[in-house]
């Protein structure tokens, strides 16, 4: 399975654990790394399904 940076940091951090990462991870993008965007931090919340129909 291969997860980007953000998704790994949103899962780490939703789960409390503020751990150093393993050394042998190895980085997907080499080639391209460099990017610029905007973050924003999102919290999620249990919402109950309705029956809509």
């Amino acid at each position: 399975m291969q997860l980007s940076t953000p998704t790994l940091v949103d899962i780490l951090d939703s789960l409390g654990k503020t751990i150093v990462l393993n050394s042998q991870l190895k980085s997907i993008n080499l080639e391209n790394f460099y990017s610029v965007g905007q973050a924003y931090t999102v919290q999620w919340k249990l919402i109950r399904k309705q029956n809509l129909f």
